[in-house]
């Protein structure tokens, strides 16, 4: 076998283990790794070596390190040599949790089996392990950087983290305190922390030099640890003020020294409010705000990214009303936030979220390509006659590729939102679509002789209201001429009456059963929860089906059939009952009455006889075409589709189907 034939079994599979290549070559275990050395292999650097990809495909990070499925790569080889590498080449050494970030590992047994290798030392600083080079010169660089002194120190036993959070908070509210400021605020409140302890505690968690709301971050993590449940009042004194210098962006050319400190502004986040004082620098295109201020909060804004997050989440994912919202910030996190503003951030959530959609085409269209390419599917929605909002999903990985906002479903307007499909994700495998001429002629013209599914759902949906419409509209004509629901829910409300003054009927009921004594139609506590859950069956009609809508969902034939059903039960109890309360006797009487009238309507009774026997016929149908079955309440997966090209139906060819997918 040629090495391009090798490379050819890696064309599905990205990464492929020795076992599976010899499998799929039938050839020893030796030629495989002939063959993968010949091709440049890499080989992962945990799951113990056992995988392999092609230099051509990973998509390395700054560090050097690409991981797909939990298996890590490395352009410098092995374990060994990316972890010696990483410590040589640091500044100031690492921690294992350093170590652990840059490798994406779990470093616990590496560090053990590693900590004697000569090319690296370690030592114990501010109660933690730190590697450094074993290279002299490097390492007094190194161990500089990360102490900051040169002479000898006695090493301080390493702070709690509940004194780390005192600590936290005492720097993040007042910016300017020094360790020893520190220590002896501390000490005022009882707690013995020394200025050295205060300062090993700072390089512990990398906090030498950076800016004040990295030390707030640093302190909301920690109580969250410490379960403290701190609000953002207990974490932030009022009027804290934060300065962010735009001169400390690497990666800002600045001209001159030219700087102005813009007015200051309110900035609430999930772990506090402040006031941000941003320092602007002048570049070559205009005066520069600091970087770090625009990561927390948009310009303009007064509320951080997180709140906004916060609340998109909850009104999207969780459906929350914007009281409940709103409650819920002053609950959790101390922030007062009206309700207009609320909703107006909501709205902010879904433009960030399209913008940040758009910007993760490139992840999306390698997703898609690994899974072989998508099957786009296609569907409108809205009010009819009016705007419509169309939306593309690519039905293997589930992704939303785009959606947009049309007058109509017209092929002038469907096809610009078919090019950015196009654009974005090039052509798709299949097309899965409803009967519309619009759309239809609007994917064949951006994507030149697609296979394109037709839908079921549209499909079956269309056939059942060509079907069953007529003898549906007539049930409901009927039935609202009646007039009956509300009075029915007054019923229901009198029996509840009754049951609330003797509470044990239910219990008397409820232990008749329960002993196996069966109860007689002549006892009040039978006739009563009797009549009460007749009630509630019949008024909870429009509980019924699967939420796919008519004609799959059919609740005002549910109704029509429940008070049929209602009829026979209720007459039974006339026959062989005798009221002892005057009161329950007025209520089944009442009951009866309106049940009798609307049952001996006879264009009702027509009308539901018939269109059972078209419900038959439907869901006949429905079977056949394996989608949302008749036999089945919960939601069914998606099943086989023909495909139509032209006005022609393939062949059920197994390599040709995508149905399963549509």
């Amino acid at each position: 076998m040629d090495n391009n034939n090798f490379c050819n079994l890696f064309e599905k599979s990205k990464i492929q283990t020795i076992a599976q290549l010899q499998s799929k070559m039938q050839i020893t275990e030796q030629t495989v790794r002939n063959h993968l050395k010949r091709v440049g292999a890499l080989t992962s650097y945990n799951k113990r070596g056992a995988y392999y990809t092609l230099p051509t495909t990973p998509c390395f990070n700054e560090n050097g390190i690409w991981k797909k499925d939990g298996i890590c790569f490395s352009t410098r080889g092995s374990l060994k040599q990316t972890f010696i590498h990483f410590i040589s080449e640091s500044t100031k050494g690492m921690n294992s949790s350093e170590i652990e970030e840059i490798l994406l590992i779990p470093m616990d047994g590496v560090i053990n089996l590693y900590r004697t290798l000569p090319e690296i030392q370690r030592e114990k600083i501010g109660g933690r392990f730190i590697y450094f080079s074993s290279k002299e010169e490097v390492y007094s660089k190194q161990k500089e950087s990360r102490v900051g002194f040169n002479k000898e120190t006695t090493v301080p036993k390493s702070v709690s983290d509940e004194d780390g959070f005192f600590i936290l908070q005492e720097k993040a509210n007042h910016s300017s305190l020094e360790a020893k400021d520190i220590s002896t605020e501390l000490k005022k409140q009882g707690r013995l922390v020394t200025q050295d302890a205060v300062e090993s505690f700072f390089v512990e968690k990398s906090l030498i030099g950076k800016s004040d709301f990295e030390h707030l971050k640093a302190l909301s993590v920690l109580s969250k640890k410490l379960s403290f449940l701190f609000h953002s009042k207990n974490l932030l004194l009022p009027n804290t003020s934060f300065t962010f210098d735009s001169r400390n962006d690497t990666d800002v050319k600045l001209e001159g020294k030219s700087t102005r400190t813009a007015p200051p502004r309110q900035v609430h986040t999930l772990i506090g409010s402040f006031s941000a004082n941003d320092v602007l620098t002048k570049t070559k295109n205009g005066m520069q705000g600091s970087r770090e201020l625009q990561s927390i909060v948009a310009p303009g804004c007064n509320y951080a990214f997180d709140v906004i997050e916060l609340i998109g989440k909850k009104r999207y994912h969780k459906h929350q009303q914007l009281l409940e919202i709103q409650v819920y910030l002053k609950e959790q996190y101390n922030l007062s936030i009206s309700k207009n503003e609320i909703n107006y951030l909501s709205k902010k959530f879904i433009v960030y979220l399209s913008i940040l959609h758009e910007q993760s085409s490139c992840k999306i269209l390698e997703k898609m390509k690994d899974n072989g390419g998508n099957i786009l599917h296609l569907d409108a929605m809205g009010v009819k006659g009016g705007e419509r909002l169309i939306t593309g999903i690519d039905s293997i990985t589930n992704f939303v590729l785009s959606n947009a906002k049309i007058s109509s479903e017209s092929e002038e307007k469907i096809v610009p939102f078919l090019e950015v499909i196009k654009k974005r994700y090039g052509k798709p495998l299949r097309v899965v679509l409803d009967m519309g001429i619009g759309i239809l002629n609007a994917v064949k013209k951006v994507f030149k002789k697609p296979k394109i599914l037709i839908c079921h759902y549209h499909f079956l949906r269309d056939i059942g209201k060509d079907l069953l419409s007529k003898n549906y509209e007539t049930i409901w004509s009927r039935l609202r001429h009646f007039g009956f629901l509300e009075k029915l829910r007054d019923l229901r409300k009198s029996l509840k009456s009754i049951i609330s003054e003797s509470e044990c009927i239910i219990e008397d009921f409820e232990s008749c059963i329960t002993k196996n004594k069966k109860p007689t139609n002549k006892d009040d506590q039978f006739i009563i929860v009797m009549l009460y859950t007749l009630l509630e069956w019949i008024l909870s009609w429009k509980n019924e089906g699967g939420g796919y809508g008519f004609p799959f969902d059919r609740p005002k034939y549910d109704l029509g059939v429940r008070l049929q059903k209602s009829w026979d039960v209720i007459e039974n109890i006339s026959n062989n009952s005798s009221f002892s309360n005057s009161k329950l006797e007025k209520i089944y009487f009442k009951f009866r009455d309106i049940v009798k009238e609307i049952v001996e309507d006879k264009e009702l009774d027509s009308a539901i006889s018939a269109l059972k026997s078209e419900i038959i016929v439907f869901d006949k149908l429905r079977d056949a075409m394996l989608w949302c079955s008749s036999k089945q309440n919960h939601f069914c997966p998606r099943k086989r589709n023909r495909i139509i090209s032209g006005h022609s139906v393939l062949p059920r060819n197994p390599s040709e189907q995508f149905g399963d997918f549509a």
